[in-house]
């Protein structure tokens, strides 16, 4: 046995490469284009491409997230749409290993409910 981590890295940047070939994504847009609640606290004009180099300072959860919140996507989506990146976007890098997963999903699953 062993242990694997980033397991699904591969398959999401493909996902994300083949709807940036097919012209449903645009890696200079701003991510809220896409997902419009993810426009909260500074995080208006971080583009697809900065989210996905881990430059958009969204690194880590910044309020409590439990197996119930990641269990219910809509849920997760509107706790990652509030987090507030923890520096210039763009400016820095830093590998956004619990979170880009979550975020990518953002951008390509259906719009999540709004109502919670």
């Amino acid at each position: 046995m062993v242990v694997v981590w980033s397991a699904t890295t591969g398959l999401a940047a493909m996902t994300l490469a083949l709807a940036h070939c097919r012209g449903w994504l645009d890696y200079e847009a701003p991510v809220c284009r896409y997902w419009l609640e993810f426009a909260q606290h500074g995080k208006e004009r971080i583009t697809v491409r900065q989210l996905l180099a881990h430059q958009a300072g969204l690194f880590a959860f910044d309020e409590p997230v439990d197996r119930s919140v990641i269990a219910a996507l809509d849920r997760l989506a509107a706790v990652l749409a509030r987090q507030k990146p923890a520096w210039e976007p763009g400016t820095r890098q830093a590998y956004h290993a619990l979170t880009l997963g979550f975020y990518e999903g953002g951008l390509v699953l259906p719009a999540p409910k709004w109502d919670n």
